[in-house]
């Protein structure tokens, strides 16, 4: 990591795998958003599924793997280990990453025999998990879906190079369900929701009791 001061720049962390292996291409894509950076590691060999689990385990060659990392002044520490929830051999997952504010997308080209599928993870406080996974609707061996990634607001963009004989194509997803942008709101805030929609039905229909009264 590197900041700037005025036009002078200089190293303020390095930054490495919780599971560091050898040729897991750790660095194969990174992604900034403010504070926080996520980084991709498409050869990456563990079994685990979806967030913080298991790392010890390669036994899943390539299936890739993502890592988040947050700043507190001036360190750098590792938030989160993504993985899919579909882990298999060779998906490549981590090949491209992107980053808005709290939410991640995975790239995973290699999937199905280079097919590819994108994850969507979202965070709420510092707790990340898996919303959406994302394939093709004109799927195929060797469209590479994944290969390339980009998030903005509540749009994803994902690049398939090998689509039709390698002409390519751009994917675009957007209008997502409130899970794709955030997680469930829990119990007490789903409360607060439905307390805060009663209260303003009551402001809107008592005009209309006051004339019907006369």
């Amino acid at each position: 990591m590197f900041t700037r001061s005025g036009n002078i720049w200089s190293q303020q962390a390095y930054l490495k795998a919780s599971n560091t292996g050898a040729q897991d291409s750790f660095g194969s894509s990174v992604s900034i958003a403010g504070e926080t950076v996520v980084v991709g590691a498409r050869n990456e060999s563990s079994n685990a599924r979806e967030v913080d689990g298991d790392q010890s385990n390669n036994s899943v060659g390539r299936a890739g793997a993502a890592y988040v990392f947050t700043r507190s002044g001036s360190t750098w520490s590792q938030q989160a280990y993504l993985k899919s929830s579909k882990t298999r051999t060779l998906d490549s997952f981590g090949q491209s990453v992107a980053i808005a504010g709290n939410t991640v997308v995975v790239g995973g080209w290699g999937r199905n025999n280079t097919s590819g599928a994108v994850n969507v993870f979202a965070r709420r406080g510092s707790v990340w998990s898996e919303q959406a996974f994302l394939e093709s609707s004109f799927s195929g061996h060797g469209e590479a879906f994944g290969f390339s990634v980009a998030l903005a607001n509540n749009t994803v963009v994902v690049g398939a190079f090998g689509e039709t004989r390698n002409s390519g194509v751009a994917y675009v997803f957007s209008n997502f369900p409130l899970t794709f942008n955030q997680p469930i709101p829990t119990l007490n805030e789903w409360v607060i929701i439905l307390l805060s929609l009663m209260l303003g039905l009551l402001v809107w229909i008592k005009p209309f009791f006051s004339n019907w009264r006369g």
